[in-house]
């Protein structure tokens, strides 16, 4: 149940970065400039925590006296 909602956060990431089209959302350069940041940040903060989460899972599982 946590991986999936976990996945659900990814995706939720993922889609908020993938707005190829924040360019006609607003004519303001301001406001467009603005939603430009908050999708790379997004995606940065998505790829992070992704790494980060599984870096976390693999020295957990490695550390896992049956797996090695």
């Amino acid at each position: 149940v946590t991986l999936e909602s976990l996945d659900n956060i990814g995706i939720a990431f993922i889609s908020i970065t993938a707005m190829s089209m924040v360019n006609s959302i607003t004519y303001s350069t301001q406001r467009r400039d603005k939603l430009i940041s908050m999708r790379q940040g997004f995606y940065y903060g998505a790829n992070i925590f992704t790494l980060c989460f599984f870096l976390f899972i693999f020295t957990v599982l490695s550390s896992y006296d049956g797996l090695t």
